[in-house]
């Protein structure tokens, strides 16, 4: 009877703490983009990605198109456009937004001189917000975001959109999203990397709400899409490296926020124990 206990138990145990291991990483750190911005080699760990990770990821920043200097405000109060979002090899992926240019920059033009190269291959906030859009096939919440590499400063700002549809930016500013109740400000996160100076990455832990979306902003620190965040003067250069949380719908991920065992599990765990009270039974009445 012991041994059978024990047996059940064990069964148990394991299909308990299979139905805990939920969490997903989308790692960016191998393969290249396409120009859809479909990132070729994508991998998941600790989920199934076929059917539940697949992501696209979207190049965005404020830009004035490169126009004439004179004709625009500020830069920053630019609406938002496509930008390129380039492999970074082992680092993760940068974003170089629409208005980049090399220098001298042409005579009254209000292009981002230097965009796309080092530092400002990175994900960066000088001159222009770069933010990059990830789209999932399902609705996530996000925990972590890592970066493989940082310069200069590593804040970064996370956004979540859980309004109808898929988000349109079209002749929208980053000061509109800030807002917009369709869109979360997840938060701003400062200092990822604990080594700026060698380059290196760093983790943040996001998302304490818990909220759920199919689309999530990432980028730079950007105080115009989250003004009411902890932002400082600093230019931040980032390259985002990974993403991890959970799939709604798998285990221990319901948006509803509770923690508990997935309905299966529990069944079987049942089960388990009423053959273990059925064995009992049956010896007791011999």
């Amino acid at each position: 009877m012991k041994n059978s206990l024990t047996g059940l138990c064990s069964v148990a145990a394991l299909l308990l703490a299979g139905s805990a291991n939920a969490a997903v990483s989308w790692n960016f750190t191998n393969g290249a983009f396409t120009p859809s911005g479909v990132y070729d080699g994508v991998s998941a760990t600790g989920g199934n990605y076929a059917a539940n990770g697949g992501t696209s990821v979207t190049g965005l920043a404020n830009t004035d198109g490169n126009d004439v200097a004179p004709s625009q405000v500020a830069p920053d109060l630019q609406t938002i456009a496509a930008a390129t979002v380039t492999a970074q090899g082992t680092s993760g992926f940068g974003i170089t937004n629409a208005d980049a240019c090399a220098s001298p920059a042409p005579v009254g033009s209000n292009c981002d001189v230097g965009d796309g190269t080092s530092p400002e291959h990175a994900v960066d906030n000088n001159g222009r917000y770069e933010m990059a859009l990830m789209s999932f096939q399902s609705a996530v919440k996000l925990t972590k975001v890592t970066i493989g590499w940082a310069a200069i400063d590593s804040d970064i700002t996370v956004l979540a959109y859980v309004g109808a549809g898929a988000p349109v930016f079209s002749g929208k500013t980053w000061g509109n999203l800030a807002t917009d109740t369709a869109w979360v400000k997840v938060g701003s996160y400062a200092d990822l990397s604990t080594n700026i100076s060698g380059n290196a990455g760093g983790t943040a832990n996001i998302n304490a709400g818990g909220t759920f979306s199919s689309y999530w902003l990432i980028g730079a620190d950007n105080s115009l899409a989250n003004p009411t965040g902890t932002h400082d003067a600093v230019n931040d250069y980032v390259k985002l490296a990974s993403v991890t949380g959970c799939v709604s719908g798998t285990a221990n991920c319901t948006q509803s926020g509770g923690r508990v065992p997935e309905p299966g599990s529990l069944a079987l765990f049942g089960l388990a124990l009423a053959g273990v009270a059925a064995v009992r039974r049956r010896k007791q009445a011999h």
